[in-house]
């Protein structure tokens, strides 16, 4: 065989090693040193999030391969004398992360001019110093046009790319940049294979320790931006990830790339993406898979799958169980005054979500609520024994927000929407006073009305209710088989079971009930009933028999009761909507 035909076998055997579905990354590092490859294959580089990057040599199936988690700074995303592409890394309202938020781009390509395009409303785009205020536009090398592209944040997932607008097309005459705008920006960047061969920036850089392998600058004489940079080099402060939220963030990411090619970076990257920030979850944007209990009055219960209050417990008193979960358990006390119904007074929050078990005990922090009038009244919230929010209700407005030092939860004080409004639907729902808010880091919300009886609102991920059980329900789907009847003990916490302060073993009050449940001693009070459920906008064909007859059993056990009105009653024009949001 001659010399030249040799080397011409050699030379395709090289060619065909840097195919990039058949080596691996580490490998391809070494072999773009040595091959240049023909001007006409192109290459893409995908920067999105906060920031991830798909390389040059990355398969499209694998998304995003690295991060650049360590500071704020402006990087190089490609550098080569025909390209130079430039993010800014900075922080964004309510996140902690860095996102892009400014691209320059320069190059022999474009005359060693420099496009500037900041993030949306903050600022024009400019070339060579002067503004752009029309598109299309051309001139320079370039040509940038305006609409709708392909939503970046998306590439490398599971489904298609769902349109964004305000996208611009930036081409070159061997290149192109797509970018999205808004608060900060996606963009993707395709060339040819030999404009990048030899490309210095991220796009490039196959560091797999994305803490020590950064390139960032913050020197105005290095920058490509016209700017100084407002927060160069401070670190991206993470949120810390707990040991609750990284097996949810897992489940969420592999459930959205079941069946799929994508390979295992991608994964890491929505997991790490979905446990440090609860808002870049896979199921955002689907209904959020939440599920919302309420409990109020004494008690009224709107369960996990019910769209109406569907409960009604009149006895026995002591500790019930709310919420009994694999990541969430929620106690409630109730208690009677004068032999009448109970009512909730305190409320205590235990499980993953509010910590981690402690070594001596073996059991999670207690978060508790305790009512702020009548008996057991402390006012202020608890966490473990200890108050974290010192005050009553005539001063709990002038306590500051707490924050759980791990960052699980935050408790705020103050006016809320009222929840027995929330309920009928009514628009616009008037807030109330004296109510606590917890919002928790990953996947629940919970308001408590404070009074001589307490009201909760649970706003519960469905994540978190594994095996549910107690007064909210199963969580199944099914709202009938949630009803129990309205004296029970299903729902008592055992006494090894009881975290609640001042929590007991649930007793028999002296209630009459079998006198109220006489149809004769109820109709005496139906027309009333149906008058003010009518009034509120509720149709009482919708759940006669649990709205009707609980608001019937309240007025004959003594409870709240509607007055007697003989106001003109409107037929409502349409059912209202159900406040179940999952």
């Amino acid at each position: 065989m001659s010399r030249l035909l040799l080397s011409s076998v050699a030379a395709l055997a090289s060619t065909a090693l840097v195919d990039e579905d058949a080596v691996n990354l580490l490998q391809t590092a070494t072999l773009r040193r040595e091959h240049v490859a023909p001007r006409d294959q192109k290459k893409k580089c995908v920067v999105k999030g906060d920031p991830h990057v798909k390389l040059w040599n990355t398969p499209d199936s694998e998304g995003a391969a690295k991060g650049l988690y360590g500071t704020y700074a402006d990087y190089w995303l490609v550098k080569t004398p025909e390209l130079k592409v430039m993010g800014r890394v900075g922080g964004v309202e309510h996140f902690d992360m860095g996102v892009v938020k400014g691209v320059a781009v320069s190059g022999s390509l474009v005359g060693d001019k420099i496009l500037e395009i900041p993030t949306e409303n903050n600022g024009a785009i400019t070339f060579d110093g002067a503004p752009i205020t029309s598109f299309p536009w051309s001139g320079g090398g370039l040509s940038i046009t305006v609409g709708t592209g392909p939503n970046l944040n998306q590439f490398g997932g599971s489904k298609p790319m769902d349109p964004r607008t305000n996208t611009y097309n930036i081409t070159l005459s061997s290149a192109e940049i797509i970018l999205n705008q808004g608060v900060f920006q996606h963009l993707e960047i395709n060339a040819d294979a030999s404009l990048v061969a030899n490309d210095a920036g991220q796009c490039n850089n196959e560091c797999t320790n994305f803490f020590e392998c950064q390139d960032g600058t913050c020197d105005p004489k290095v920058s490509l931006f016209s700017t100084k940079h407002a927060t160069c080099g401070e670190k991206i402060m993470r949120v810390p990830c707990n040991s609750l939220r990284l097996k949810l963030a897992e489940k969420d990411c592999k459930k959205q790339f079941k069946g799929q090619k994508t390979a295992g970076n991608a994964i890491h990257n929505c997991i790490e993406d979905c446990c440090t920030d609860r808002n870049q979850c896979p199921d955002r944007g689907e209904g959020d898979g939440r599920a919302t209990c309420v409990v109020f009055g004494d008690p009224h219960i709107k369960g996990f799958d019910a769209s109406y209050p569907n409960v009604h417990s009149y006895d026995p008193m002591g500790t019930h169980w709310l919420v009994n979960s694999k990541f969430i358990q929620v106690q409630a006390q109730y208690i009677t005054d004068k032999g009448m119904k109970a009512g909730v007074r305190g409320i205590a929050v235990t499980g993953d979500i509010v910590g981690e078990k402690q070594k001596l005990s073996g059991r999670n922090p207690v978060l508790y609520f305790p009512p702020v009038d009548g008996p057991l009244a402390e006012g202020g919230a608890y966490l473990d024994g200890k108050k974290v929010f010192d005050c009553d209700k005539r001063n709990c407005n002038l306590h500051t927000p707490y924050e759980d030092p791990n960052r699980r939860f935050k408790i705020t004080y103050g006016d809320a929407p009222d929840i027995q409004l929330l309920l009928s639907d009514q628009r616009p729902v008037p807030n109330r006073s004296y109510v606590f808010t917890v919002d928790f880091a990953h996947g629940a919300k919970i308001m408590i009305h404070q009074g001589l009886s307490q009201n909760i609102h649970m706003s519960i991920d469905g994540d978190l209710l594994q095996n549910c059980s107690g007064e909210c329900g199963n969580f199944n789907g099914d709202d009938t088989d949630d009803h129990h009847p309205s004296v029970d003990n299903t729902t008592c916490a055992s006494p090894d079971t009881i975290f609640i302060p001042n929590g007991k073993e649930c007793y028999m009050a002296n209630v009459d009930l079998a006198r109220c449940h006489k149809r004769k001693y109820l109709n005496k009070f139906k027309q009333v009933c149906q008058d003010a459920l009518k009034l509120q906008g509720l149709r009482v064909s919708d759940n006669a028999k649990t709205i009707l007859k609980a608001c019937q059993m309240d007025c004959c056990l003594g409870g709240p009761c509607p007055k007697n009105t003989k106001q003109k009653v409107q037929k409502p024009t349409s059912k209202p909507t159900s406040t179940k949001s999952r």
